[in-house]
């Protein structure tokens, strides 16, 4: 044939058009759906963490169901209050400065001693009665429980209480009752202290105390003066009022001059 004309459509190639490639198959089509919709992995990322960013919400606090303030755990001070109340219950309770009895029981000889820091031969005692842990000799607590804590148990069982190193009976110059006043210290702090407490002071609005010496001059109690007054002395005690009216000042003097 003649060739076409310049400027004209171009032939057409030999065989004819060009044929449409066939379609994938159906599961190929669904497994590059499927890829396309997955989300595509950061670098560094794991391959099971969401790649989208995730809106974060805040907590919505739960309503707590309303309880009873009389039910256990409904707060705290009813806890307190509940271990408080068994703690102070009277039954079964030995005070620790008391003295174990030789009829107490052997659960209460074990108690007795759980109180006064002897837990470590509760096992020891725990057949033993009070009278039978009172018979035991201060040699066979030291061989039971060895010399430190056989002397300290043999000690606490057989206690008795410390003797005043004086007393004196004091009568207020407005009464006719004594009262004994039993000092361990011997102190004139330890002796105005107990003075204010008759006549109901506080001990800071007591500035001195003074004793009625000879021709009736007044004295000023010191330490000194307490420890060579004699014992079971008997005083008649008078309020003074201090200067300017500021406080008082305690005087003591012996009943024979001071009453008839």
């Amino acid at each position: 044939p003649p060739p076409p004309p310049l400027g004209g459509p171009p032939p057409p190639p030999l065989g004819g058009p060009p044929k449409a490639p066939p379609p994938a198959p159906s599961w190929l089509q669904h497994q590059q759906q499927q890829q396309q919709q997955q989300p595509q992995t950061r670098p560094g990322s794991s391959s099971y963490s969401p790649g989208t960013s995730v809106d974060s919400f805040p907590p919505i606090p739960l309503p707590m169901p309303d309880q009873n303030p009389g039910t256990p755990g409904s707060s705290t001070s009813d806890v307190l209050e509940v271990s408080d109340a068994s703690l102070s219950s009277p039954q079964n309770y030995l005070s620790p400065s008391c003295q174990l009895s030789s009829d107490a029981t052997a659960s209460e000889t074990s108690q007795w001693l759980h109180q006064n820091r002897f837990a470590g031969f509760v096992r020891t005692f725990s057949s033993f009665s009070g009278a039978d842990v009172l018979r035991l000799t201060r040699d066979d607590l030291i061989q039971i429980c060895g010399l430190a804590d056989g002397i300290r148990l043999y000690n606490a069982l057989h206690s008795r209480n410390i003797r005043p190193r004086l007393t004196t009976y004091i009568c207020l110059a407005s009464e006719q009752v004594f009262r004994a006043v039993y000092l361990k210290n011997l102190t004139v702090l330890e002796l105005l202290t107990k003075l204010a407490d008759l006549c109901s002071l506080s001990p800071f609005s007591v500035h001195e105390v003074y004793i009625d010496g000879p021709s009736g001059i007044h004295v000023l109690v010191t330490d000194e003066v307490v420890r060579n007054m004699a014992d079971e002395s008997m005083y008649i005690l008078e309020l003074l009022r201090g200067q300017d009216d500021e406080g008082y000042s305690l005087l003591l003097k012996a009943y024979g001059n001071g009453r008839t």
